[in-house]
């Protein structure tokens, strides 16, 4: 039972940064696109292969599995590099991922 609890949590959750609504200031929602920046940014201030590697492919596909440590990882570049109009759409939906997976 246990060796299939770890698999499912390898397995993870797949998560779009591309397709991000998100409400502007007069409550309309639009779709946003984050992944390039979101990429880019952790790709160029990677601190591990793993994040370098993490953030080229969020780049290139804006598609990708959360596993727990990447879903940690997405969540501390979102924190860090967008502003709260992103965060708070954003946040909630990777928190959602990681508690999931506890």
């Amino acid at each position: 039972m246990e060796k299939k609890q770890k698999k499912e949590e390898l397995k993870g959750f797949a998560f779009d940064f591309r397709t991000v609504e998100i409400e502007d200031i007069d409550g309309k929602k639009e779709m946003i696109d984050i992944s390039k920046e979101l990429g880019r940014n952790m790709w160029m201030n990677a601190l591990g292969e793993d994040e370098l590697k993490f953030g080229k492919e969020i780049y290139t596909s804006g598609v990708v599995e959360l596993n727990r440590p990447r879903a940690e990882m997405a969540k501390a570049a979102v924190d860090k590099y967008f502003r709260a109009f992103v965060k708070v759409s954003v946040m909630p939906k990777i928190e959602e991922i990681i508690n999931k997976l506890k």
